[in-house]
């Protein structure tokens, strides 16, 4: 809940507030600043000067610190009254910024960090129409359904987020399952857990930075949750699609060309299994396929090659939050805390 606080050096732009331990530091007027505002917001060391209009139309927290009269001899700045938040200056930055200048209504792609304020703070502060515009972004990139997943599958890269710290946008599948467990987002968590599952050496050790650095590694809860995930998915995946295989191998009543089909049933075995296992059971056909160098297989083996591959991907689809330690996709339910 925000609280209003004494800041010394009333009327100024530039004043000083103490830290925790007593000290004194520089307190410093941020870009945000609109002559005609009617408030400022000091978060950490930065001040905003907004407008309590703005903020009381989109959320009923602001509303109702605002419905409560300001103490009389409390200090000002350029006649406005003070609202100290104990948010992040960058946060606080970024959640007005969406607010003003409704960033978040374009289809560009807009930074993870942003996206993040506009959910924590939309979720605390009560705004819902951020808080929901941040998460259709998280749910585009991290989808809930099968079909949609297969459009992201489609472009391979991130259109709705950006991270510029990170080469590759790395940090934007990381970044963003930290915040789900932040805000209780459930809905994204088992792609985003999927697509962690790709890449063991970033979970365990942080994705590599272009200064040959490495990021902060994930929290060890969502390492295990991720690698304890990672093995059943490859179970599951082998279950599915052993029996199909194995018939890709000359053996399949109708196949035309058994000589090939098994030289090609025999690759593909190694290169699913050996010398370790591929995650791929959500990979598309035409993916899998191309990548896998089933083109010579003839007729019969391609059309139940195919048939059974849709029928493991679905079940492995269905039960997929379940290798997280997640409910059914029908029960995860987002901001319930």
């Amino acid at each position: 809940m925000p609280k209003r606080r004494r800041v010394d050096g009333a009327d100024s732009l530039h004043s000083d507030g103490p830290t925790a331990d007593g000290d004194q530091i520089a307190v410093t007027r941020s870009d945000i600043w609109f002559d005609d505002g009617s408030l400022v917001i000091q978060a950490e060391n930065a001040q905003f000067k907004v407008h309590k209009g703005v903020l009381t139309r989109h959320s009923s927290v602001f509303a109702d610190v605002f419905a409560m009269p300001h103490p009389e001899g409390e200090p000002t700045i350029e006649g406005c009254p003070v609202l100290q938040l104990q948010d992040s200056a960058e946060d606080i930055n970024n959640f007005l910024l969406a607010l003003y200048d409704r960033c978040s209504h374009t289809k560009d792609a807009i930074p993870l960090a942003v996206i993040a304020a506009m959910i924590r703070m939309g979720k605390k502060y009560d705004v819902p129409t951020l808080r929901d515009e941040g998460f259709a972004r998280l749910n585009w990139e991290f989808p809930n359904t099968l079909e949609s997943w297969d459009i992201q599958e489609a472009d391979e890269s991130y259109t709705r987020i950006t991270d510029n710290s990170s080469p590759r946008n790395h940090g934007v599948l990381f970044g963003t399952v930290e915040l789900a467990h932040q805000c209780d987002i459930k809905t994204v968590l088992p792609t985003a857990y999927y697509n962690c599952c790709h890449d063991l050496d970033g979970l365990l050790y942080g994705y590599e930075l272009d200064d040959g650095t490495r990021s902060k590694p994930l929290s060890h809860d969502i390492q295990r949750l991720s690698v304890m995930g990672r093995e059943k998915l490859l179970d599951a995946q082998g279950e599915a699609y052993a029996e199909w295989v194995d018939c890709v191998g000359g053996t399949m009543a109708g196949c035309v060309t058994p000589q090939s089909c098994k030289a090609i049933g025999a690759n593909l075995q190694y290169d699913l299994w050996r010398p370790k296992p591929i995650v791929r059971g959500l990979d598309r056909w035409s993916e899998f396929s191309a990548d896998m160098e089933l083109s010579g297989l003839c007729g019969p083996c391609t059309e139940y090659g195919k048939q059974w591959y849709k029928v493991g991907r679905e079940g492995i689809w269905r039960v997929l939050p379940s290798f997280f330690g997640l409910p059914p996709w029908d029960e995860l339910k987002n901001f319930e805390n």
